[in-house]
């Protein structure tokens, strides 16, 4: 009955009867392996990467980090209702009728919920994360590279829109120790911008929000090849650690 139900509110956001058969899985059982998976998704194991890259892309599962047999969580079920709203095609009537299924959601998941850690691959799924991020009204933005980096254009272009969007909102940006003569393209009177030491150096782009820390960095591949990944680490705990780190290297920061 709930697979029927959900069935049209998931091909809205590009999933199949497939996915949701396996996300709906992972609720009730948390950690499974991609045998488990394909099992459950009554598909091949071959196949069940596929639709483990569709749902990683999407947000809703994420592999358990350090885990020597790769395993699979779920993320809480809210993270459909943020892809849902970006829809055009969503009424507001499969909106209502999720949140009335929240209970039953909540009913599925039988283990306690442990933070959520979330990878993003490539370029996609980078701007993926860079438009969850940006959505939250506090932001605190740790920054180590050139303003103008043509790497990461999608992520200044974001912050400026933002800082737009939020002009009362108090903005903090830090930057390595080399690049103390960049241009400060922001002149809000609320945003702030300081240098970290030479001792201090930053190898990942790092934005904070209430109780989520976003991680973006190149993973050099070989001399010719590189990828953008990107990581959403979902806990109240660790963020209040990352704000205070923060804190900390702003103090010892300079303008």
């Amino acid at each position: 009955m709930l697979l029927k139900t959900l069935q049209p509110i998931f091909e809205n956001i590009g999933l199949t009867e497939i996915d949701l058969k396996i996300y709906l899985h992972l609720l009730k059982h948390p950690g499974q392996t991609v045998n488990q998976l394909a099992e459950a998704g009554d598909i091949t194991r071959t196949n069940c990467y596929n639709y483990i890259n569709n749902l990683e892309n999407k947000g809703l599962i994420y592999l358990i980090p350090e885990v020597k047999v790769n395993r699979y969580n779920p993320t809480a079920p809210k993270q459909i209702t943020k892809l849902l709203k970006d829809q055009a095609s969503t009424t507001n009537d499969q909106l209502k009728l999720l949140d009335t299924l929240e209970s039953k959601f909540q009913t599925l998941q039988t283990a306690v919920p442990l933070p959520e850690v979330r990878f993003f691959k490539g370029k996609e799924a980078i701007e993926m994360l860079l438009k969850e991020a940006f959505q939250h009204t506090q932001i605190d933005f740790m920054y180590n590279s050139q303003p103008d980096n043509p790497i990461f254009p999608k992520l200044r272009n974001k912050l400026l829109k933002w800082i737009e969007t939020h002009p009362e909102t108090k903005f903090r940006e830090i930057r390595n120790h080399e690049f103390t003569h960049s241009q400060k393209l922001i002149t809000n009177l609320n945003y702030s911008l300081r240098f970290a030491p030479k001792k201090y150096l930053l190898h990942s782009r790092i934005i904070l929000v209430p109780n989520k820390i976003y991680l973006i960095k190149r993973l050099d591949i070989s001399e010719k090849q590189s990828q953008l990944i990107g990581i959403c680490i979902e806990d109240n705990q660790m963020y209040n650690t990352h704000q205070t780190l923060f804190d900390l290297l702003w103090d010892n920061s300079r303008k």
